[in-house]
């Protein structure tokens, strides 16, 4: 039995054996937990924020915050950084860092 949705999420479909596709946070795996898998992202720890939004937890980069109307955008916490996500190489996740014009 997995978990239900959260509002974040609401409008993704499930594909097969617990992924899930969403329409602009792209493919998933929810556990029954409040971690998922996502397919550039990686694992990550997720809270629904109340507002259809959400903070996810990453492990290189601590809480982001981001949502449907944001997302490839991230806000990062630990630093109050925009980030943005541009894709998976070599295994990590790599992001655009609007303050320092640098990608990390």
């Amino acid at each position: 039995n997995l978990a239900p949705v959260a509002s974040w999420l609401a409008g993704s479909e499930e594909d097969n054996a617990g992924w899930r596709s969403s329409s602009w946070f792209g493919s998933f795996y929810k556990t029954s937990t409040p971690w998922l898998y996502h397919e550039e992202l990686g694992w990550l720890y997720s809270l629904d924020d109340g507002a259809s939004n959400a903070w996810l937890w990453h492990e290189s980069h601590g809480w982001l915050w981001t949502g449907k109307d944001l997302f490839r955008h991230l806000y990062r916490s630990r630093d109050g950084i925009w980030l943005y996500f541009l894709k998976r190489k070599n295994g990590q996740a790599r992001f655009y860092n609007y303050a320092t014009g640098k990608v990390e």
